[in-house]
C-alpha cells in the first residue's frame, strides 16, 4: 500500500544521451587534480607494502572480492540490506549522480583492494599504524550506508568494523576522568559494528529507551558522527547529545578514551558529537539511556491528510497547510516534544507518519483532533509487525519497506532546516505553495520523495533533548529549527556504469529544488548525513559557525589526512575531495603514482 511504500524513503531521463560523461567516483580520490599523495592499488607501492608485518601482529589481511551487481530485483545485492552489510565489498547504494562540475560515484568504482576485519581496539591500532607508516589510502566501513559512498575508496585498505558488535549495559556510568557521581547516568556501550536492529533487540529486553535511527541496518557510529536523529529525538535528544564517551584510535595509532572531562582530548570529543567522519577511527561509543515509556504511552499515527485517487494540487496544498498549522501550534504550545516523524508530500496526496511518546491514547487523540487521524498505542515502534528477515542467511531483521532500498542509485538529494517562523503567517502560504509545486515535479513511483521531517531539528524540543546542545558541533541551526525539508530520489534496481552519464532531467530538477528552497529558506543549513552531493558550500551548509573549530580539530588530530573523506571536515572546500596532507611523495613514490595513473 501507499503507506508501506512511503516509509521506504527513510533509510536513505530524458531519453537522449547526455553530452558529458563523468567517471563515477573519481572526485573521491585525490586533491584538486593533484597526483594522489597516498598509496592505493594498483600503484606498486600498495602491492609491495610489507603486509606480512601486519599479519604478524595478529591482524589477517584479505583481498576484497568485488560484488558483481546485476539488475535482478530478487538478487541479494538488490533486495537484502542485511546481506550487503555482511560483505566486505558491500555498499548499501550502487552509486550517486554528480553534476556538470563534480563526477558522481559508483560502487563498482569504489571497491577497496584489501581489508582487515577488526575485532577490537588492538587490531585497529595495528592497522592504523601500518597504514600511516606506509602512506596507504584507507577507508572505514561498518555497514556501507553512506549516501556519498564515503565508506569505501577505490584501491584502499578497508578497516572493517562490522564484527565489533559487543554491547555492555551500565546502571551507573561515569566517564573516565570525571568526578565519581553516585547518580551517574544509566548507559550502554556499543562496539563500532552494532546495527540498530541489534541495539533495539537488547534495549527491548532491558526495557530501556535509546536514541537510534529508523533504518534497522544502519550502524550507530556514522549516525552519531553526523548528529544522529531518531523518531523520539524531540523528547530524548540525538545520538550526539546522548554520547557520553568514545574509544577511538588516533591517526598515530594511539587508543584513547575521550569524553567531556578529557584533559587532552575534549576538543576531539566535541568533534565526534556531530562533526562528521574524518577525525579518528571509532571503536566504541557509550550513550545515555532512559527508562522505557510506561505501557500505553507510546504509539503511532498514520493517515492520509488529503488527496488520493483523483487528488490534485489543491488537495495537496490543503493537506500540507493542515499539517503545518497543526505542527506550528504544537510547537508553540510546547507539546511537539511528544511527536516525531514525517509528512510525505506527493503530487496528488500527503501521507502522515508520526510516532508519539509519553502520552496516553486519549491525551494524544485530543492533541491531533484537528488532523482527523487516529493515535494507535503500541508496545514499541522500532520494529513493525510485518518485519522480515534476510533471504540470504544474514542475521537480523528489516522493516518490510527496506528491501527496495538495497543498491539504490541516488540521483537527487538535498535538505534544508526550517524554523517556526517559516511556517507562520504569510510565510506559511509561501511554504505550502512552494512544496506543492515541487511535489508535482516528482513521479508517483515511491522512489522519489519530498518529505517534511520533524525529527532532524531540536528547536523548542524538551529540556532533556537540548541539555547538551552547546557541547555538540552540528550546525547551530539544529537547535533553532523545528523541522527539515528533504528531497531524495533514486533508481532501483539500477547499476551505474563506470562512466555513467549525467541524467539532465534529474539534474535540472535538482537545480529547481535548489532555487525554490534557497528562496524559501535563505541561509538555512542541511543535515550532513543526508546532504547534497553537488553542494559547493557544504562546510557552511552542514556545520555553519562550528566549521572553523572543527577544521582546527581535524588538522590537530589528523594532519596528514589519513581519515579524510569526501565532504568531510578538512576536505577541499570547493570540490569536496579528501584532504591528503602536505605532499608526502618522495621521488620513488611519485614515480609509482605517475605510472599507476596513466
Amino acid at each position: 500500500g501507499a503507506v508501506t511504500e512511503a516509509v521506504s524513503a527513510v533509510c536513505w531521463k530524458m531519453g537522449t544521451t547526455a553530452l558529458i560523461f563523468l567517471t563515477a567516483g573519481s572526485s573521491l580520490g585525490g586533491t584538486s587534480g593533484n597526483m594522489p599523495r597516498r598509496c592505493a592499488h594498483p600503484a606498486p607501492c600498495f602491492g609491495t607494502a610489507p603486509w606480512h608485518e601486519l599479519v604478524a601482529e595478529g591482524v589477517p589481511v584479505r583481498d576484497v572480492e568485488p560484488l558483481h551487481l546485476t539488475m535482478r530485483p530478487d538478487s541479494a545485492a538488490q533486495s537484502d540490506p542485511l546481506w550487503l552489510a555482511d560483505q566486505p565489498a558491500g555498499m548499501q547504494h550502487s552509486g550517486g549522480m554528480g553534476s556538470i562540475s563534480r563526477p558522481g560515484w559508483a560502487a563498482m568504482n569504489s571497491t577497496a583492494s584489501k581489508y582487515v576485519e577488526l575485532k577490537g581496539s588492538e587490531d585497529a591500532s595495528h592497522a592504523v599504524k601500518f597504514a600511516a607508516a606506509h602512506k596507504l589510502v584507507v577507508s572505514i566501513k561498518s555497514t556501507g550506508h553512506d549516501w556519498f559512498g564515503r565508506s569505501a575508496r577505490q584501491g584502499s585498505l578497508l578497516l572493517w568494523t562490522h564484527r565489533m558488535t559487543s554491547i555492555m549495559w551500565h546502571d551507573n556510568f561515569t566517564p573516565r576522568g570525571c568526578a565519581n557521581n553516585a547518580s551517574g547516568s544509566a548507559a550502554v556501550s556499543l562496539g563500532a559494528g552494532v546495527q540498530f536492529w541489534q541495539f533495539y533487540e537488547e534495549a527491548l529486553k532491558r526495557q530501556r529507551m535509546v536514541v537510534g535511527g529508523t533504518c534497522s541496518t544502519v550502524g550507530h557510529v556514522g549516525f552519531t558522527l553526523g548528529g544522529g536523529y531518531g523518531t523520539h529525538s524531540r523528547m530524548y535528544g540525538s545520538g550526539a547529545t546522548n554520547l557520553l564517551e568514545a574509544e577511538v584510535v588516533l591517526a598515530d595509532g594511539r587508543v584513547v578514551a575521550v569524553n567531556a572531562c578529557s584533559k587532552e582530548h575534549a576538543d576531539l570529543f566535541r568533534a565526534l558529537r556531530g562533526g562528521g567522519a574524518g577525525f579518528a577511527l571509532v571503536t566504541r561509543m557509550t550513550y545515555r539511556t532512559y527508562p522505557f515509556p510506561a505501557k500505553g504511552t507510546l504509539g503511532i499515527i498514520h493517515g492520509r491528510l488529503g488527496g488520493g485517487v483523483g487528488g490534485n494540487a489543491d488537495t495537496v496544498t490543503a493537506g500540507l497547510r493542515r499539517f503545518l498549522l497543526w505542527y506550528g501550534g504544537a510547537v508553540t504550545s510546547g507539546v511537539s516534544k511528544h511527536f516525531g516523524g514525517k509528512l510525505f508530500v506527493y503530487q496528488n496526496y500527503v501521507e502522515l507518519q508520526l510516532s508519539y511518546v509519553k502520552l496516553s491514547p486519549i491525551a494524544c487523540q485530543s492533541l491531533v483532533v484537528g488532523l482527523g487521524v487516529q493515535c494507535t498505542p503500541t508496545d514499541q515502534d522500532w520494529k513493525e509487525n510485518s518485519a522480515i528477515t534476510s533471504s540470504f542467511g544474514s542475521d537480523g531483521w528489516l522493516n518490510s519497506w527496506a528491501p527496495d532500498s538495497a543498491s539504490s542509485y541516488y540521483t537527487e538529494t538535498m535538505s534544508r532546516y526550517f524554523r517556526l517562523d517559516h511556517i507562520q503567517g504569510d510565510h506559511l502560504t509561501a511554504f505550502v505553495n512552494s512544496l506543492s509545486r515541487l511535489a508535482r515535479t516528482l513521479p508517483l513511483d515511491y522512489k522519489s520523495f519530498l518529505v517534511v521531517n520533524t525529527i532532524y531539528a531540536l528547536g523548542h524540543a524538551s529540556d532533556i533533548a537540548v541539555e547538551e546542545a552547546a557541547q555538540t558541533t552540528v550546525h547551530p541551526q539544529v537547535y533553532e529549527a523545528v523541522g527539515m525539508v528533504k528531497l531524495f530520489r533514486r533508481e532501483h534496481p539500477f547499476v551505474p556504469a563506470p562512466n555513467e552519464p549525467l541524467n539532465w532531467t534529474y539534474l535540472s530538477n535538482l537545480q529547481l529544488f535548489h532555487r525554490e528552497l534557497n528562496n524559501l529558506l535563505p541561509a538555512m543549513g542541511s543535515y550532513n548525513n543526508e546532504g547534497d552531493y553537488t553542494a559547493v558550500n557544504w562546510p557552511e551548509l552542514y556545520w555553519g559557525s562550528n566549521y572553523a573549530e572543527l577544521m582546527q580539530t581535524q588538522r590537530k588530530y589528523d594532519p596528514m589526512g589519513l581519515f579524510s573523506c569526501f565532504q568531510c571536515v578538512g576536505a577541499d572546500p570547493s570540490s569536496g575531495a579528501p584532504y591528503e596532507g602536505p605532499d608526502l611523495r618522495d621521488s620513488s613514490s611519485s614515480s609509482s603514482s605517475s605510472s599507476s595513473s596513466s
